[in-house]
């Protein structure tokens, strides 16, 4: 099939999409490993139905997208990925003149093409409630799983079908928690469940049709803080999982999640750690926040104010590149429907250095499950 291809004139530097799109923020993408082009569903613009859409990078001054779908206009679809890759931000910019005055350990930190995408918000929610003590090739799995068996077949390209996100709606009325947890969601079976009745609930009560109206309404209409306590009376939602909503589904910028990564980043390259008087404010400051008193982590809180505040408005790019460094590899699906893990682009990271941070990553699940289920 002939596609028509159109450019968005972005450099390699500026956005990678090798070491961005299978790097845990989106779970969708395909990568087909033949062509080096990645393939997803999106909503483009105003388009209440999903399209196919496909990404490539052949070239470091700027990438293509294209589509098949003949509702999906080209010109619509750059518009949709210049919003959906933040293209308004200029992240060497930020490098050279805000985080390296602000941070010297800049210094000598490449980009990488990493930056902080503009997704969906309700896609979002899922998929980071699905990242609670896991891996990101396992959460790709999840996704994928969610869409093949309660979202709507879009089409088949090269072979392979794709399928919609599904809404609230089609989970709280096609899915139950048993066939979740056969599908292999385990715990986060439930949460899921329960987070699209609620929300089901609350668009019924704001006379709000779509998931993406009535989260876009309440992340316009909430301060930070208010924002957060909102998405943590979902179920399954502690405060790294609402701050990955925040920064990846509703572009607040400013907001650093702190998962074990940037948990050991801070206390191994700056030495943060909460004293007795920070914690007494911080609790001050949530008195009138009940579920972020009761759910939050003062210590780790106090890791993502301190982060906040050394890297300034755009703190959660920062994070990002630093996160990056931190894992080493990407995982994603390709098209012949495995999940594999990989080297980042332009990195040194060799294949051992993987297969240490999946393991490890498998130890922390189990770690701290029960911890995160009683949070939650």
């Amino acid at each position: 099939m002939s596609l028509q291809w159109r450019k968005i004139y972005i450099t390699r530097t500026e956005l990678s999409l090798a070491n961005v799109l299978q790097a845990g923020q989106a779970f969708r993408w395909i990568l087909d490993e033949n062509s080096g082009e990645y393939l997803t569903t999106m909503k483009i613009v105003n388009n209440p139905d999903y399209s196919i859409v496909l990404l490539r990078q052949t070239n470091d001054e700027f990438i293509e997208c294209s589509t098949y779908d003949k509702k999906c206009d080209l010109n619509d679809l750059v518009c949709h990925f210049k919003l959906y890759f933040r293209s308004e931000v200029k992240v060497e910019t930020m490098h050279a003149n805000d985080w390296l005055p602000r941070d010297p350990k800049f210094k000598g930190i490449e980009t990488q093409g990493i930056r902080i995408l503009g997704q969906e918000p309700w896609e979002t929610l899922v998929s980071f409630i699905c990242s609670t003590n896991n891996n990101i090739s396992r959460i790709t799995k999840m996704c994928h799983a969610l869409c093949t068996n309660y979202g709507k077949k879009i089409g088949t390209f090269n072979s392979t079908d794709f399928y919609s996100f599904p809404s609230s709606n089609e989970i709280m009325l096609n899915a139950t928690e048993a066939d979740l947890r056969d599908l292999g969601f385990g715990y986060r079976a439930k949460y899921i469940i329960e987070t699209a009745q609620k929300l089901v609930k609350n668009k019924k009560e704001n006379n709000t049709l779509s998931d993406t109206d009535f989260l876009n309404m309440i992340s316009e209409s909430n301060d930070y803080n208010e924002l957060r306590e909102h998405l943590m009376s979902y179920s399954g939602i502690g405060p790294k999982v609402a701050d990955c909503i925040c920064l990846m589904g509703m572009r607040k910028d400013h907001v650093v999640p702190v998962d074990v990564h940037v948990e050991r980043i801070a206390h191994r390259d700056y030495k943060i750690k909460a004293s007795n008087k920070d914690i007494v404010q911080l609790r001050e400051l949530y008195k009138p926040l009940p579920i972020t008193r009761k759910k939050v982590n003062f210590q780790l809180d106090f890791i993502r104010t301190s982060l906040n505040e050394k890297w300034g408005p755009f703190a959660g790019w920062a994070q990002g590149i630093l996160f990056f460094r931190e894992v080493g590899g990407t995982a994603g699906a390709n098209t012949e429907g495995k999940i594999k893990k990989r080297k980042n682009e332009n990195s040194n990271t060799t294949d051992e250095d993987i297969k240490q941070e999946q393991s490890s990553d498998i130890s922390n699940s189990k770690r701290s499950r029960i911890k995160s289920e009683q949070l939650n």
